[in-house]
């Protein structure tokens, strides 16, 4: 059994919202890939990876980056995202639970997940689709050193590329502190064993 568990009411917590339906959809993801990655028995991964989450996705309200096709136009031709035809930028915009951005973001996650989100960008905005390519890409970025750390800063600077929106990350980060308390000391401890029953 994980040392933690992801509830919609846990998500809801940390986004200081009613529980919606795009939180009960990523329960299931987010418990079985963050288990998978070994995160939900490590404390600092999780509280991070789900503060940032909950920033990238508008406080568990989107999958999917907003704006419209003039907007992503900005993006186009940007070489550091891969983006290198017309339309790459809206094309490969952000979708996920931490917003894979441009072209080579999106091939990159195609190629660790075996899931063609080259050729078929909506993928990432499915929970589960979005939460396995987000596990990826803090597994494969090496996040998990900063988030044990408890440097938001670092770790926002590997998801984010900069520190956009830092304030209310670190906001997130405290609520979800608050959501996944440290356990207690006890917990580590072998278990008591059973006392034999006396006869009567």
């Amino acid at each position: 059994m994980p040392q933690f568990t992801v509830t919609a009411a846990s998500l809801a917590a940390i986004a200081m919202r009613p529980a919606n339906a795009l939180m009960r959809a990523l329960v299931d993801p987010l418990n079985s890939y963050l288990y998978e990655a070994g995160i939900l028995d490590d404390r600092l991964q999780l509280v991070h990876i789900l503060a940032q989450g909950c920033h990238e996705t508008d406080r568990f309200n989107t999958l999917v980056e907003y704006g419209g096709r003039s907007y992503f136009r900005r993006y186009d031709g940007r070489g550091d995202l891969g983006n290198v035809q017309p339309g790459d930028g809206y094309r490969y915009r952000g979708r996920g639970f931490l917003q894979t951005t441009g072209r080579a973001n999106y091939k990159a996650a195609a190629k660790a997940s075996s899931i063609d989100l080259v050729a078929n960008p909506d993928l990432a905005a499915e929970p589960d689709t979005a939460v396995q390519i987000a596990v990826v890409y803090w597994v494969t970025r090496h996040v998990a050193a900063a988030a044990q750390r408890d440097d938001a800063e670092a770790v926002t600077r590997l998801i984010n590329g900069g520190l956009n929106g830092l304030a209310d990350r670190l906001a997130a980060l405290a609520r979800a502190k608050a959501a996944f308390p440290d356990p207690p000391d006890w917990a580590d401890d072998p278990p008591i064993p059973a006392r034999p029953r006396l006869p009567r």
